[in-house]
């Protein structure tokens, strides 16, 4: 647990993370705020309506400020993205204890899996002893009213008894952050228009030039 995500895979860099980290605190806060239980929401209806954001937002950046780095492996509830070519799968809950069901795989992810171990330079090679295959999720910790407390990246072996890296993202490095809108050239300045009648002689004029 020494080593930094980007030491282990270059495609998980500090900025990238950084940026995963801040869209999904973004998109919880404004769920919390959203949620009202004086007219029924529960925190059910809040986990849900959480999880469904935080997937559309990352789809959006996928195919926007971040489609460079950011792709969508596999869409729907079971959703899996890369960073790079590294699959993630994110949850709600403690980072040292990742529920069962965050670690299933479907095809997609192993196949994604594959293309990123064979990215590295000489291939992965397991640590030691252990032939366990590990996975890379975003925990995500949860204060009691919803609120992000930490996003945390974990490496975790697929039965769920093994934690190789428990990485928590600080909220203070400064990643990719999208302009709030585009930059627009300053104009010139521009003299006061003048304004009054038109002269006689000057409609004189126009009128000669007619006929």
């Amino acid at each position: 647990m020494d080593k930094l995500p980007w030491e282990i895979h270059p495609d998980l860099t500090e900025e990238r993370l950084a940026f995963l980290a801040r869209l999904i605190r973004s998109v919880r806060a404004d769920a919390v705020d959203a949620h009202d239980a004086d007219k029924g929401d529960t925190s059910w209806g809040l986990g849900c309506r959480s999880h469904e954001r935080t997937l559309f937002a990352i789809t959006n950046a996928a195919a926007g400020i971040a489609s460079s780095w950011l792709r969508v492996v596999e869409p729907g509830l079971h959703f899996v993205f890369a960073v790079g070519s590294v699959p993630l799968r994110f949850y709600r809950g403690e980072a040292d204890h990742p529920p069962t069901k965050s670690l299933q795989r479907n095809y997609a992810e192993v196949v994604q899996a594959q293309t990123s171990m064979f990215s590295l330079p000489g291939f992965a090679t397991p640590v030691g002893n252990d032939l366990r295959t590990y996975l890379w999720r975003i925990a995500i910790e949860t204060n009691f009213d919803g609120s992000v407390d930490r996003v945390v990246l974990v490496e975790v072996s697929e039965d769920g008894q093994s934690l190789r890296m428990i990485h928590e993202i600080p909220e203070s490095i400064v990643g990719y952050v999208a302009p709030a809108e585009p930059k627009r050239k300053e104009g010139k300045p521009l003299p006061a228009p003048s304004v009054g009648l038109k002269s006689k002689k000057k409609n004189k004029k126009a009128d000669d030039n007619e006929n």
